[in-house]
């Protein structure tokens, strides 16, 4: 009976030290295909089913650079300006897509053809680091 309940004990402390309410899940991962040395964009759909956290950056193997941005529209001018971080809010659903936020991947290593996958990294502050891999399309896909 006490193993029991030290097991009970043990595994209710393990659910609280890891956050236990909740998680962020990534889906509907793509990257704009792009000739080698250019520039590319990952699109994807965050879903937070937990508490707060926020996205402190990305990584993929393939781009020297790598950093959040926005597109802004202001009158006919569009500009992309880079995102320090980017807040996900509990219980939300937030999706990078192109004309808003994204991942932007700054020159390229190689060239990524459609059909193709690439691994991404991303960063939360609580959720730790999610890998998903982003299928390559041609805009407008």
């Amino acid at each position: 009976m006490r193993a029991v309940a030290a097991s009970l004990a043990v595994a209710t402390l393990l659910v609280i030290a890891c956050g236990g309410g909740g998680e962020v899940s990534i889906s509907d991962a793509w990257v704009r295909a792009a000739a080698e040395g250019q520039n590319s964009a990952v699109y994807l759909r965050i879903e937070n089913d937990g508490d707060a956290d926020v996205l402190l950056s990305a990584t993929a193997d393939v781009a020297r650079m790598s950093s959040l941005h926005q597109t802004t529209f202001e009158g006919s001018v569009v500009r992309m300006e880079a995102l320090s971080t980017l807040e996900i809010p509990a219980a939300s659903v937030i999706a990078l897509e192109p004309g808003a936020t994204h991942v932007m991947l700054m020159v390229l290593e190689r060239e990524l053809v459609p059909g193709e996958t690439v691994p991404v990294q991303l960063y939360f502050e609580h959720a730790g680091v999610i890998t998903v891999d982003a299928e390559v399309r041609a805009l407008g896909e």
